[in-house]
């Protein structure tokens, strides 16, 4: 006990010593003044605390955009089309599968992009190849854009087609579906190798179930051999 109120006596001795002088030579008019400044202050802490909530929520916002943008940006390829514009792949980001040879076969009866004519400077190859790609991508068909440059002289040339990969089969298969200038496309199987011809030849849809109305246009399509387009140099593959 006795220990304990000595303690307590040599807190009020350094009480008075130190605290109650400085208080003492605190003015009213100081004391009101280091107040206003203290609100201040409070006010100017309560503003931050709002603007950094703001701009947190901005950032969260851009954030988000900036991924939508370079998931566009991802699927914009260099690759000009007929009118000039880029190449932009609209992937499936939800649900998509690597079909089976039938499937793919079924898909390609329905999908119509082999109607178009081609024209250069309005639907070229590049056009092809973007259409089909996205339609299939639409259908939940996993899909890839091929890019293939050709061994030439000076002047770089190239062509575009497509690549599906086959579930039942376990490996890819390259499909065209344009055609020569001035004429409409066919679906085609491409042979695609660096350092061989690249060669093409329509496909013989002949292992599927009717229906009928998806064998009108192909019915008077005798399968043929093309001549190689050329000599491939490189090529890539763009999911």
């Amino acid at each position: 006990m006795r220990s304990s109120g000595s303690i307590m006596t040599v807190l009020l001795v350094l009480l008075m010593i130190f605290v109650l002088p400085t208080l003492s030579c605190v003015s009213k008019p100081k004391y009101d003044d280091l107040l206003a400044k203290y609100d201040s202050m409070l006010a100017e802490f309560n503003k931050l605390q709002a603007d950094y909530k703001n701009l947190s929520e901005e950032y969260n916002k851009l954030s988000i955009e900036n991924e939508e943008l370079r998931r566009k940006l991802e699927c914009t390829l260099p690759y000009p089309k007929g009118s000039g514009a880029l190449a932009h792949l609209e992937n499936n980001f939800d649900r998509v599968y690597n079909p089976t040879w039938q499937e793919l076969q079924e898909f390609l009866l329905q999908d119509g992009t082999e109607k178009h004519k081609y024209e250069e400077g309005k639907f070229i190859c590049t056009d092809f190849a973007e259409m089909l790609h996205n339609n299939a991508e639409k259908a939940g068909i996993r899909a890839a854009f091929v890019a293939v440059w050709f061994v030439t002289g000076k002047e770089r040339r190239g062509h575009t087609l497509n690549a599906f990969y086959l579930a039942d089969e376990k490996r890819l298969v390259y499909i065209d579906c344009s055609e020569i200038p001035g004429g409409a496309g066919r679906d085609k199987i491409a042979h695609l190798e660096i350092g061989r011809l690249l060669t093409m030849e329509d496909i013989e849809f002949s292992n599927l179930p009717e229906p009928e109305s998806l064998w009108e246009r192909k019915e008077s399509m005798k399968p043929r051999i093309y001549e190689p387009i050329g000599l491939v140099g490189e090529f890539q593959v763009h999911w």
